[in-house]
Order: structure tokens, then sequence, then C-alpha cells
């Protein structure tokens, strides 16, 4: 019966408003200095190898390409991943916006608090992103397809994700710096705890709010 009391919301609204967040909390994990998200690690670190393109421009590129591994691997394509690419650009490009409102913390404490913001709000709009019924992001798509097709399970699985991107950036930045390039304690820590922190807020949100498609011509894109 606790169906009945769940508040429904518009998918449609619902990501919109996730790729609003989830950039800027992307992009004030970067602004924060204690380390970027480990996924955003690797674009980030061949935006500084290669500064012809933007970080927001190398995020679109690696996510195009991480969506290209996802249609190998399940050898299934859905009409879905078409918006999938369009919502990578449209990511990207609020990554370059927001780059330039966010401050850069000067104190310590402001640093880490803005980090821990800025995790918490991707988490927050990692499970959006998951519920929303509607084509997510190439990041969050890779997670969410690759768990339902081979039945794994999605902390470990993401957990697992962020580890391989977060050695990537590693091996990238002693490569052609000698020295690590955007990773740092907050990399490590979400590293380990993203995962484990996006199913904490969706235990809790799945019992209070579901989503629905409010335009069905959408439908053919779930």
């Amino acid at each position: 019966m606790n169906h009945l009391y769940k508040k429904s919301f518009s998918g449609e609204y619902a990501l919109l408003l996730s790729m609003m967040l989830d950039s800027l909390g992307v992009e004030m994990q970067v602004r924060s200095g204690v380390g970027i998200s480990c996924i955003s690690s690797v674009p980030y670190v061949l935006s500084r190898i290669f500064p012809v393109c933007s970080f927001g421009t190398w995020n679109y590129l690696s996510q195009i390409f991480i969506l290209l591994v996802l249609v190998l691997c399940t050898r299934r394509f859905k009409p879905g991943y078409l918006i999938s690419v369009g919502l990578s650009f449209l990511f990207g490009t609020l990554l370059d916006v927001y780059a330039g409102l966010i401050p850069a913390p000067d104190t310590v404490p402001g640093k880490g608090i803005l980090f821990l913001a800025g995790l918490l709000i991707v988490c927050f709009s990692i499970w959006m992103l998951q519920r929303c019924l509607l084509p997510i992001l190439p990041f969050d798509t890779f997670t969410r397809d690759m768990t339902e097709c081979f039945h794994l399970s999605f902390p470990k699985f993401k957990t697992a994700f962020d580890l391989t991107c977060l050695s990537i950036s590693v091996a990238l930045s002693l490569l052609c710096f000698g020295h690590l390039v955007g990773v740092g304690f907050g990399t490590f820590f979400g590293a380990f705890f993203t995962g484990s922190i996006v199913a904490a807020i969706t235990r809790v949100m799945d019992r209070h709010i579901s989503f629905c498609i409010k335009y069905h011509t959408m439908e053919r894109f779930a």
C-alpha cells in the first residue's frame, strides 16, 4: 500500500533538472581543488593534455566513446541512445558555463565543503537520472544498462567503473605531467563511496517519489 502515498513527478522535468544539477555538482568538485569525480577525471585530464578542446568538449567526446563501448558489450542499440548523445552535448556545454560562474574557495574548509556539496548533488542527480524513465547521459546509461544486461550489483559495478576511470586518469597524469592532475583525496573518496551514496539515496527516495512520462511521444525513447 505504500506506493499509494508516493508523489509522482514528470520524468521529462526530472531529466532536465538532473542535467543541471549533475553538471553543477561536477563543476563544484573541479573548483574545490580537492579532486574531481572519477568519471569526469578522464576528460578533465585530456583537456589539460590537449587544451585545444575545453573540459566540456572532452566530456562530451568521452561520453560518446563509452556509449559505443556499451553497444559493443551488450550488442544492443536503443533509439534512446541517440537522445543520450544530445544530452551529453548539453551536459558538456553546461560544464563550460558553470566554470565561469563558480568561484574557487581559498580556505581548506571551504574547499572541503564545496567538494562534499558537489558530491551529494551529483549522487542525487544520478538517482533522478536512473529513475526518470527517459534516456540519460551515456556515463549513467553505461552503468544502468550494463548492470541490467548482465544482472550485476549496481553499487559494485559503479565502484568498479569509477576505479577504472581513476586508474586511467592517474596513468595519463603521470605519463604526461609527472604528477597527478585533477586527481586528489576527493577523487579517491568518491571512487569508493559514490555507488554506496547513490544506493542509499535510492532506498530513501524510492519510498516517497515515483516518475512518469508526461508527454507520451517520449515513450518511444524510454
